[in-house]
């Protein structure tokens, strides 16, 4: 019996030699079951089976009669509206020292600018209870022998500004409102199977290829970004990346809290005696001004201070930051570059 051609393996063992003849048309032809196309562009792999489509419509295997499964990519990444959240402070702490800057005996009325005066300043750590450092007694002359009497007036300087603060609420550096990006079409390629080696093309510089499904379309892949090369078939361009293909800097600016405005409120009290029990002058005393009290009568002693009744009253605690920076860029260094034919068209309803 002669030996069968190499497609022989395509036929049953009980062909006559008409059959084989046949089948050996058959197997030289690409066309029915097959389809000639273009081979790939200069730079480009062999052309593929390809799909790309919407994310809710994506298909994740190739069918049996397109190949066997090649990658899936995808592209057309999306952003959604970049945010941080508002910086939110917490409540304001504070706290107010009883000390004045200075306080002054003044040999002259508060209407007078310019008199003498003797430091009444309270001493070091005072906590404004009553004491009688820098007292005076009665009758005294400022100068001494001048016959001008020195407890003409009590100054005292504005409290110190309150030591006031707050702080951001948690977190103290916050992270973008925002939801990650994400991937609006997915694309799935498929390594060529060709429907078998003895199936070829009369047209020079053409495959045979598997007739595709709707949807799928043959198309040559090159790594990185470029152009689909001028006059080619293959003309459509889709550029694919990884999932994680994605550099995303952006960010948050930390949150910070400005406490202002606070204010210290007391009762500034002048006494004659030592035990601040027989008032000369007692009014209020805060950090927004100073106060001056005439003593009346002139020259009166001068034995003794407190400073009681201390309130912090809170200010306004203003936010900042919580201003977002960055962006979010595609990774180049892990693009592919399908250039692509027309899709196979849909069956006719």
């Amino acid at each position: 019996m002669p030996e069968l051609p190499a497609f022989s393996k395509y036929c049953d063992a009980g062909t006559d030699a008409a059959q084989v003849d046949d089948a050996a048309m058959e197997a030289k032809s690409c066309a029915p079951r097959g389809v000639c196309i273009p081979n790939e562009p200069d730079g480009f792999e062999p052309p593929q089976p390809f799909w790309i489509g919407p994310h809710d419509e994506a298909k994740l295997f190739c069918p049996d009669d397109v190949g066997s499964f090649g990658s899936l990519a995808y592209a057309d990444l999306q952003l959604p509206t970049a945010g941080c959240p508002a910086c939110v402070c917490g409540p304001i702490e504070g706290s107010c020292s009883p000390t004045p800057g200075s306080i002054l005996v003044r040999a002259g009325s508060c209407a007078e600018a310019q008199t003498p005066t003797v430091d009444f300043g309270a001493p070091a750590g005072w906590d404004g209870s009553c004491t009688s450092a820098g007292a005076l007694p009665a009758g005294a002359e400022c100068p001494p022998g001048s016959g001008i009497p020195c407890a003409q007036s009590v100054y005292a300087s504005a409290l110190p500004d309150p030591v006031e603060g707050c702080k951001p609420e948690p977190p103290p550096v916050p992270k973008a409102t925002a939801d990650a990006p994400w991937w609006e079409q997915v694309a799935l390629s498929c390594s060529a199977s060709p429907p078998a080696p003895a199936w070829t093309c009369e047209a020079a510089d053409t495959t045979c290829q598997w007739k595709l499904p709707p949807g799928y379309r043959h198309c040559a892949r090159r790594e990185g970004v470029h152009a689909c090369v001028e006059g080619s078939p293959y003309a459509e361009r889709f550029v694919v990346y990884p999932y994680d293909a994605i550099k995303d800097s952006r960010g948050c600016s930390p949150c910070a809290c400005k406490a202002s405005g606070g204010v210290c409120y007391g009762t500034f009290g002048v006494y004659e005696d030592d035990a601040c029990s027989v008032p000369v002058s007692v009014g209020g005393l805060g950090s927004l001004k100073h106060e001056c009290d005439d003593v009346i009568p002139a020259g009166r002693a001068i034995g003794s201070k407190e400073l009681t009744d201390l309130v912090y009253v809170p200010g306004k605690c203003q936010p900042s930051g919580g201003a977002a920076f960055g962006t979010v860029e595609l990774d180049d260094t892990h693009a592919v570059t399908w250039c692509c034919m027309a899709p196979a068209p849909a069956p006719a309803e």
